[in-house]
């Protein structure tokens, strides 16, 4: 007799908690897993999340026979898991006859799901990430595995990892003789789908973990940025900054450099073609400008990342470049100002819910002082369960966390370590207004940081890409001024 199998994925809880946990989330990885342990067949598979912060899910899933639930409006979190909960009991309405049922999430919310579900006889897998697991669902379901178990079971030898290391050298050295740390570390996940993850060898850091192979790689370190290279091309003691072509370039320098490409190549022509405009950038910028340690596949590509610095024209195979006309800058600069934010972890939170988080995290600190980023976060969200029209969720919460840390509005001590769910954090400003002032300087931080990017100031399109609304710019101007690391009169800026 066969042992039909149901597999219900939370898309937010699994990959988020892979994703805080250092790990790259492998749906193949859970799917082999179930295959063994049931003996079943899996004949229901749905997964539920909002893609636009997995954009490269979607693909991977419906490859894996996934049905996509897209759950993609401000109550996503919320909506996800009833649909999810919905789907479940209508497997048991419609009489599909499943043996088992797999909850690939470690969300308390799920309880009641999983007593249902055990009431009608049905055997219940639950699979997540440790730190992201309750303790009450681990306990409720008949079986419940950690992600990282799974991981640790396919764990590469000694000689598969040298083999996967020289693979990825091999591919990422081709055409430059250094690359960041951090790409040659993606890139041994991406080749071992994922199985590849070097604190299982016994190592705190991936530098720590290179170490053991200075026969295949060296190290050196630019500023925060750990940079590997082959060990026939060691790097020099001490050497000018002006021949480090290797070195990547700043926001604020590749924007200027477009600017002056483009004006140079363009001359009287209304166009000119994009490698034209390629070779000037590498000319002006003495050979230190490379899109490739921009992370960008193609020159073409690299140059969609700036609407409101240049426009691309296709004709045929060719690719051209132009000036962006003032109404299209003034009509992407908002959304220019979001995509940079994003890019560079500062993602621009609707301010309805942005407000409201701020104000729990410092109501929160004030009658807590010292309290765990995770224990933020989820006394936030479990406060705001049960009104799914807000739809504050967890990704949420962090983003404020990390904008008010980035605003010296709290203190995070987190050790040696960039960013951990188990820092502490604690209040950084007191007086009789903490909210008010901490509301003002998240603002100013997210006009300093457009700046440091090297975009223009436009108060205007930063009120719209702050609160959807221009009538926010005067509010702006003030908070700038105020908490501003740059004023609204420097170069690049705009007063209002």
């Amino acid at each position: 007799m066969s042992n039909d199998v149901a597999i219900l994925l939370d898309l937010d809880n699994a990959v988020i908690g892979a994703a805080e946990a250092h790990l790259t989330f492998d749906i193949n990885l859970v799917l082999d897993y179930i295959k063994k342990l049931t003996n079943g067949r899996l004949v229901f598979r749905r997964s539920y999340g909002d893609w636009r912060q997995h954009q490269n899910m979607p693909k991977v899933l419906a490859a894996a026979g996934f049905e996509l639930q897209t759950t993609v409006n401000q109550m996503s979190k919320n909506l996800a898991d009833m649909q999810m909960v919905v789907d479940a009991m209508e497997t048991l309405i419609e009489g599909h006859d499943f043996d088992t049922y797999v909850l690939v999430t470690g969300d308390r919310d799920f309880m009641p799901l999983v007593q249902a579900l055990r009431k009608r006889g049905k055997v219940v897998i639950g699979i997540g990430v440790k730190h992201t697991s309750s303790k009450s669902l681990m306990n409720l379901c008949d079986k419940y595995v950690f992600y990282e178990d799974l991981i640790a079971g396919m764990q590469l030898q000694d000689d598969q990892v040298e083999d996967l290391l020289k693979t990825a050298l091999e591919e990422l050295l081709k055409e430059n003789e250094t690359v960041p740390a951090s790409a040659l570390k993606q890139t041994m996940q991406t080749l071992s789908n994922g199985t590849f993850n070097q604190s299982r060898f016994g190592k705190m850091s991936f530098t720590k973990f290179l170490e053991k192979y200075t026969h295949l790689v060296t190290t050196y370190r630019e500023d925060t940025t750990v940079y590997v290279q082959l060990p026939k091309a060691a790097k020099p003691e001490e050497p000018p900054i002006e021949f480090l072509p290797s070195q990547p370039m700043s926001e604020a320098e590749v924007t200027k450099l477009i600017r002056e490409a483009l004006e140079k190549t363009l001359n009287s022509h209304d166009r000119v073609r994009a490698s034209v405009l390629k070779e000037e950038m590498r000319n002006l910028s003495q050979g230190r400008f490379d899109e490739a340690q921009q992370g960008a596949r193609s020159f073409g590509m690299w140059l969609k990342r700036y609407p409101n610095v240049v426009e691309l024209q296709q004709k045929g195979t060719t690719l051209y470049v132009a000036r962006p006309s003032a109404v299209q800058q003034k009509m992407e600069l908002h959304k220019e100002y979001q995509r940079a934010l994003k890019q560079h972890g500062l993602r621009t939170v609707p301010a309805k819910l942005r407000l409201v988080i701020l104000r729990e995290i410092v109501d929160s600190l004030q009658a807590e002082p010292a309290q765990a980023w995770r224990q933020i976060v989820e006394s936030i969200h479990d406060k705001h369960a049960d009104k799914p029209d807000l739809g504050i969720s967890k990704s949420l919460i962090n983003d404020v966390l990390r904008v008010a840390e980035r605003a010296d509005v709290l203190n995070v001590d987190s050790g040696s370590r960039a960013f951990s769910t188990t820092a502490t954090v604690s209040l950084k400003i007191a007086g009789s207004k903490v909210f008010q002032d901490a509301v003002m300087r998240c603002d100013a931080a997210y006009l300093d940081a457009i700046q440091e990017l090297g975009l223009p100031i436009d108060l205007q399109e930063a009120a719209i890409a702050l609160y959807e609304a221009a009538t926010y710019e005067r509010y702006l101007k003030i908070a700038l001024s105020h908490y501003g690391r740059q004023q609204p009169g420097n170069p690049g800026s705009q007063p209002a």
